[in-house]
């Protein structure tokens, strides 16, 4: 009796020791987020190049950095927009030259 209790103790403590957050949408155990086909591991992030944003994941929810806006730049005839670099995000952001 005293194997069965020690055995069903393990089994809880080991349980615990490998509990992560359960995804709110499907109630499923992740340890990483998804954003246009790449996997990012929880609590790091990615630069991607297309789309040209940075990705990250923390407890599952994925959040998007974007390019800075440049609408009033963009509007103003003094200033030319520069295409970004073909690298990863932020290199990739346009750039705006003004005169």
């Amino acid at each position: 009796m005293k194997t069965l209790i020690a055995a069903f103790f393990s089994f809880l403590l080991l349980g615990a020791m490998h509990c992560d957050k359960p995804d709110a949408t499907t109630g499923r155990i992740t340890d990483h987020c998804h954003y246009k086909g790449h996997a990012i591991q929880n609590g790091e992030f990615k630069s991607l190049q297309v789309p040209c944003v940075q990705v990250s994941c923390t407890s599952g929810k994925v959040k998007v950095l974007h390019c800075l806006p440049r609408q009033l730049l963009a509007k103003d005839k003094r200033c030319f927009k520069h295409p970004g670099e073909a690298a990863p995000y932020p290199s990739c952001c346009p750039t705006f030259a003004c005169v």
